[in-house]
């Protein structure tokens, strides 16, 4: 009898991997301000830190993905900006900040987790600030992953405040800016009208070829409003973008590390002339089109990225992905 139940509880864990990969969610102190961040997998693993974009909560990084990351050797580090979910808050009156500010933020999270090297994987708005991280802190960075970015948002800026751009890229789709425009001038109050309106959203994001999933992208919107403090915050990254335009595009030409883009051909933020300008700046890069991919993760396609993310890592230089350190104090004076 024994031996039976010991044979079941090996063959559910084997079905149940995340099982075997341990997750913990703690707040971090950074220079001030507190970051909620979470991590999967197993700590003597290479680091994945993932960046999401503007506005986004870390739980946009889904905890499925990340669990299926873990399963794939990796510790995953997932978090919230500041200015979103439960990071701290920002006057940004008095107290401006760049991308590359929030590329120290990145930083700092990996010294306070006592991590010296890390492959890195930033989406949308993440996307520049992985950029800026891989041209000031390369000795930091094992990969570089860039999702569903550009070397150029100006057009999108620009479309937002209705003005004409000269950035030669496309803007995002109409229907996009009037969803955007729509909860701007008329921020939604009450929770149906929040869930509404961050289902419409996330509808459109995931563009049109696959499936949405509503049930997954219902329980993150609940989740994620519960955990907004100010709704309106998340704006200041739309600030921090348009201050950071000579920033990250000074920092495509200094990127070194084994880099790779992951475009969906149906983005309806960054269409795909945006992946493609992001491969000419950044020439040793590996360009991948992924057919029916929208802005936004979608199940359909874990498989896929994560496939890509590991073979990036596969073939990673001869030094070791990741080194450990000791103590965070060692950590204490790395200039962030």
């Amino acid at each position: 009898m024994k031996w039976k139940i010991l044979a079941f509880l090996i063959c559910f864990l084997s079905l149940n991997s995340s099982l075997l990969h341990a997750f913990e969610q703690k707040v971090i102190q950074v220079k001030g301000l507190e970051f909620w961040t979470e991590a999967f997998g197993k700590k003597e693993d290479p680091a994945l830190l993932l960046i999401m974009g503007s506005g986004a909560q870390g739980l946009s990084w889904h905890q499925k993905f990340c669990e299926q990351l873990a399963d794939k050797g990796f510790y995953v580090i997932r978090y919230d900006h500041r200015d979103v979910g439960l990071s701290s808050n920002i006057d940004y009156k008095e107290s401006p900040y760049t991308l590359l500010d929030m590329a120290k933020d990145s930083i700092g999270i990996l010294n306070k987790y006592g991590i010296r090297k890390a492959h890195i994987v930033g989406a949308s708005m993440g996307g520049p600030i992985a950029m800026l991280i891989g041209a000031h802190f390369p000795d930091r960075v094992s990969t570089l992953t860039l999702m569903v970015t550009s070397p150029d948002m100006r057009s999108n800026l620009d479309a937002l405040q209705g003005k004409p751009s000269e950035s030669p890229l496309s803007p995002p789709k109409l229907v996009i800016l009037s969803w955007i425009k729509s909860f701007v001038s008329n921020p939604p109050k009450t929770l149906p009208e929040k869930m509404k309106n961050s289902l419409e959203g996330s509808r459109l994001l995931n563009g049109e070829k696959v499936p949405f999933d509503e049930d997954l992208n219902h329980q993150l919107a609940l989740q994620s409003i519960k955990r907004t403090r100010d709704p309106l915050s998340m704006f200041n990254h739309l600030k921090a973008l348009n201050a950071s335009y000579d920033l990250y595009k000074q920092a495509l030409t200094q990127i070194k590390v084994p880099t790779l883009i992951l475009h969906g051909d149906q983005d309806p933020i960054f269409p795909i002339d945006h992946g493609k300008a992001l491969k000419q700046a950044i020439p040793h890069a590996q360009l991948v089109i992924i057919p029916g991919m929208g802005h936004v993760l979608n199940t359909h396609f874990y498989g896929v990225l994560i496939d890509k993310i590991v073979n990036l890592a596969k073939k990673d230089a001869v030094q070791p992905c990741v080194q450990k350190i000791r103590t965070e104090d060692q950590m204490a004076n790395s200039q962030i």
